[in-house]
């Protein structure tokens, strides 16, 4: 009788998990977020100046905001999410970008490869999350503001990282 129905009911399920699987990355990107612009206050100035000062071409402005070890990068919290995952399934990097300065940056995970100790002779990876700046600036995205009094922000966020226009009532 209800044999029919178990394929249906299989596919409920899975999209069921999907979609909360979504939800735990989206709240783990707040962290993620904070993580990442931890230390800009203090170091992406000057790293940024020091950057175009040494600079060939007009599109070499780039600097490493965070750096990840590949144990941080494959390690699982709570959940069974990794830092990995949220870089790659969320749109963290664009709300990084956002609150750096909107419409001027653009961010991305750059993997690299470090040499370990001299005795070591295999490579050890890193995660580079680099800001470009682009001084004529670019057309900035417009995800919209998870905060809770997102109905009081009118523009670019600066906690999130989002973007929200407020009704006028």
């Amino acid at each position: 009788m209800f044999a029919d129905n178990i394929d249906a009911l299989r596919s409920i399920v899975l999209n069921r998990k999907r979609v909360l699987h979504q939800k735990q990355l989206d709240s783990r990107q707040w962290n993620v977020r904070r993580s990442v612009m931890r230390d800009v206050k203090d170091t992406f100035l000057p790293a940024l100046e020091s950057a175009i000062a040494k600079s060939h071409s007009d599109y070499g402005y780039s600097v490493v905001l965070r750096t990840y070890s590949n144990a941080e990068w494959e390690e699982t919290d709570a959940d069974y999410i990794k830092i990995a995952e949220v870089f790659s399934k969320t749109d963290v990097l664009k709300r990084v970008a956002n609150c750096l300065a909107p419409g001027f940056f653009k961010c991305r995970v750059q993997p690299r490869a470090v040499s370990g100790r001299p005795a070591v002779h295999h490579l050890v990876r890193v995660y580079d999350i680099v800001a470009r700046f682009y001084p004529d600036g670019i057309e900035p995205d417009k995800i919209p503001c998870t905060c809770v009094c997102s109905h009081l922000t009118n523009g670019f966020c600066g906690v999130c990282g989002g973007h929200n226009v407020k009704e006028d009532s």
